[in-house]
């Protein structure tokens, strides 16, 4: 198998979270009587929680931040992870590449917690290798390539024998870093149907066939 280490982005890639998340920041900033600095769409979803908070409130304080990121993970963690829903076609891909003995993961942005919980939510824990978030390794790493980079590391795998598969620039830069193959998808949140290299789930299913 040339690349029998298939990494997958989370949000935007796998699963809809756009809307759960996006009332959740609504709900916040509503709680705290602050007004949104931008349009609360899509667009906002992949980046670290803080940047995306600053970002929509407009607020650089830490102390504010961490305050706005305390309540909207218990409100995420609790309620609003319930309402993600798969991209059709995503599970019965997961299980055709696990029944054809490729190792997958999960790589994102998104924390431990939520992400363990979501996968659970739809069942699919049996089917990956490993999941990993930016705060699964002591001290918690920033930046996604890092990230793949320590997942690379930590599981023995050569940048030849893996590919990343998401849907915004930073998972290309990300991918770039560590010398991986990439795959952006059409149907998330970044890249658009006409810029990605992947407009369908059956196409990506073809092309992992090939490449697994």
């Amino acid at each position: 198998m040339s690349a029998r280490h298939i990494l997958f982005d989370l949000d935007g890639t796998l699963i809809d979270s756009a809307p759960s998340i996006l009332s959740g920041f609504a709900r916040i900033l509503d709680q705290h009587g602050i007004s949104p600095r931008c349009e609360l769409s899509q667009a906002l979803i992949g980046p670290p929680l803080i940047e995306t908070l600053s970002q929509i409130s407009g607020i650089d304080d830490p102390e504010i931040l961490q305050r706005l990121a305390h309540d909207f993970k218990s409100y995420y963690d609790e309620v609003g992870y319930r309402e993600t829903v798969e991209f059709p076609g995503c599970a019965d891909l997961l299980e055709e590449l696990a029944g054809k003995g490729a190792h997958i993961y999960v790589v994102t942005n998104k924390r431990t917690i939520p992400t363990e919980k979501i996968i659970n939510l739809l069942g699919w824990r049996r089917l990956f290798k490993g999941l990993y978030s930016p705060d699964s390794f002591n001290p918690e790493i920033t930046q996604k390539a890092n990230v793949i980079k320590r997942v690379l590391e930590s599981r023995g795998i050569s940048s030849k024998d893996a590919i990343y598969i998401g849907d915004r620039n930073e998972d290309l830069e990300a991918s770039t870093a560590n010398g991986i193959q990439f795959t952006s998808v059409g149907w998330g949140y970044g890249f658009s149907s006409s810029s990605a290299t992947i407009k369908s789930v059956s196409d990506l299913k073809n092309l992992l066939y090939r490449a697994s």
